[in-house]
């Protein structure tokens, strides 16, 4: 019976717990860099988040447009529905602690200057609109994504 028992092959304790201490090493001197990749994935995607936020709703005021000129109301009115925070003074467009809990997103609209199609900006056929900037808050207000673009308007006679 004491043959039988010699013959058997299999790995002793010893080895074993040599085996799990390596493998445990080897995952403490990975594991800073897979929480730092875990780290940056949930970042970007909040970033990723927050320009998709404002480019759906630059996109929804791009279907909307031409605006009357200078009567920006009808714009204004358009992102306020979308719980968005008008901010009249353009100080206030990156201050995360003006931004009402309910709204998304601050935004300003500012008259742009008439410009003709020729660059002169005194010719006939004017193109007349507004540069409407969007700024979306992430990472608990720390940091924003904005983007600005120019919204068509048109003049009222």
């Amino acid at each position: 019976m004491y043959g039988l028992i010699k013959e058997q092959s299999g790995f002793t304790i010893v080895e074993v717990l040599v085996a799990i201490v390596l493998i445990v090493l080897l995952a403490i001197i990975f594991l800073p860099v897979f929480g730092t990749t875990v780290g940056n994935i949930f970042f970007h995607g909040e970033a990723d988040r927050a320009m998709t936020l404002a480019s759906d709703k630059m996109e929804e005021a791009y279907t909307r447009q031409p605006f009357s000129y200078p009567d920006y109301d009808g714009l204004k009115d358009l992102l306020e529905e979308k719980n968005g925070n008008y901010v009249a003074d353009i100080d206030e467009l990156y201050d995360y602690d003006a931004k009402p809990a309910e709204s998304d997103f601050n935004f300003a609209i500012e008259p742009s200057t008439p410009i003709n199609v020729d660059g002169d900006a005194y010719a006939e056929f004017n193109v007349v609109g507004y540069e409407l900037t969007i700024v979306v808050f992430y990472d608990q207000g720390d940091d924003y994504e904005k983007l600005t673009s120019f919204v068509r308007g048109e003049p009222d006679d």
